[in-house]
């Protein structure tokens, strides 16, 4: 058995309440009280015999001579011990028979000894605290793991945010990629069949003209055969011109017209003219001689 706590009440030479905290000096179990004669040092061996057992250490102390006789008629005689057995706490209440003044009228009263019944009251009321200890770590216990999962799903959802913006920014990149490549390449088809055209134009406007390198002379009957022959000819190229247009979209007149027409700009701008080549003589100042 290892005492805790001990509280006496008007007890011996204490003729008020006096505590006595054990739990402080360690699990040891060696003690020191020392003090000086009269000081209440023999009193503290016989609140904790009486607590245990209902008497003093002592032979020559009663039980109805351990009220203070320094305490005011109305403060409770009592020792109360809590001490540690067995690997439980147990809390054990005792009083002694004793004179005390009524509560109601005048006069005084006997205060029976009273232990047990207390006893079994503090017992339950041990329990009940233990009871809502508990209830109150788990409490403590279920809102930290719920603050804790809380907390991880915060994180899984930061984390699954910052991955499907990477993948966003993965796809946008990769589609202007995509389609800068396209717009690059389908420039350079364009370009690839307005060069073929470019070179197979000049073929085609000598196949259609061909047939007329063998024929030695011609002669025309009626009026508009001669400008039918040229306009049969211009007609294959215009056949050629369309096909490039409505494949490609380029109008080749369009570009023959734009490329001729700067052309003439540059050579209707003037030529600069050309510096002289004799440089005129200084003007000389009135009435200096020549040399």
């Amino acid at each position: 058995m290892r005492p805790l706590n001990l509280t006496m009440s008007a007890f011996g030479p204490y003729a008020g309440q006096t505590t006595v905290d054990f739990s402080v000096l360690g699990t040891s179990g060696l003690y020191l009280i020392t003090g000086d004669t009269g000081a209440g040092k023999t009193t503290i061996f016989d609140a904790i015999t009486y607590a245990l057992y209902g008497e003093a250490s002592g032979e020559s102390r009663e039980s109805s001579m351990l009220r203070s006789k320094y305490a005011a008629p109305e403060t409770p005689t009592f020792v109360e011990l809590t001490f540690l057995n067995g690997g439980k706490t147990y809390t054990v209440r005792r009083n002694p028979e004793y004179t005390r003044p009524k509560t109601r009228g005048t006069g005084s009263t006997v205060q029976k000894a009273d232990a047990e019944l207390y006893e079994r009251q503090r017992e339950a009321e041990a329990k009940k605290y233990e009871q809502e200890q508990q209830a109150e770590a788990m409490k403590v216990q279920a809102e930290a793991e719920k603050f804790a999962r809380a907390q991880e799903a915060e994180g899984i959802r930061a984390k699954g945010l910052a991955e499907a913006e990477a993948i966003r920014a993965k796809a946008v990149a990769e589609a202007e990629g995509i389609e800068k490549k396209a717009e690059a390449m389908t420039k350079m088809g364009k370009a690839a069949v307005l060069e073929m055209y470019f070179n197979a134009l000049p073929d085609v406007v000598k196949n259609a003209a061909e047939p007329l390198t063998k024929v030695d002379k011609i002669t025309m009957y009626g009026d508009g055969n001669s400008a039918k022959l040229t306009r049969d000819i211009m007609q294959t190229v215009t056949q050629v011109t369309d096909g490039l247009k409505e494949s490609t979209g380029v109008d080749l007149q369009s570009v023959l017209s734009g490329f001729l027409g700067g052309k003439l700009a540059d050579a209707a701008q003037p030529a600069p003219a050309a510096p002289s080549k004799h440089p005129r003589a200084p003007k000389q100042n009135a009435g200096t001689p020549a040399e």
